[in-house]
């Protein structure tokens, strides 16, 4: 094992540790975790309506929806999903992927994207596109963005 894997599997010991400590059954930890997510990774222009997520990676993604399911009560048939694909992906088997991951039915996505790029070269092995899930909350978008913006400040040293 030459070094650089062995500090990839120190680290994964290590997180393995320290995750099993975290109290994940304490609503208020998850819900500092979707605000810190939100904030990071979430639409935050103020003429944004609604909590609006985009992403690439699938299991943040599904990071995303599990906690947001978990911490608000929600209407499941409000939920909108968008897809911007490269050409060479094929669309039905992309909103299949979004839709089994994500549990939003095919019927509420969108019209997809099809972003202009070059037609010789691939970008990404196992790339889905990019998924924009969108939801009507916006009292809970500006509550998550509050969150996210007051733990920043009080968590300083």
């Amino acid at each position: 094992m030459d070094r650089r894997q062995a500090w990839i599997a120190e680290a994964q010991q290590t997180g393995m540790k320290e995750a099993g400590r975290f109290p994940l059954s304490n609503i208020l930890i998850l819900k500092a975790l979707l605000a810190m997510l939100y904030w990071a990774e979430g639409a935050k222009h103020e003429k944004v309506y609604g909590l609006v997520f985009v992403n690439t990676d699938s299991k943040l993604l599904s990071l995303y929806i599990s906690l947001l399911r978990r911490i608000y009560p929600l209407d499941e048939s409000r939920f909108r999903v968008r897809l911007h694909l490269h050409y060479y992906h094929k669309h039905r088997e992309a909103i299949a992927f979004w839709s089994d991951l994500l549990q939003i039915p095919a019927s509420q996505f969108g019209k997809i994207y099809v972003k202009k790029r070059s037609k010789s070269k691939r970008f990404r092995k196992n790339f889905q596109g990019i998924c924009f899930v969108k939801y009507p909350a916006n009292p809970a978008r500006e509550e998550l963005l509050a969150l996210g913006r007051i733990l920043s400040e009080r968590m300083k040293i």
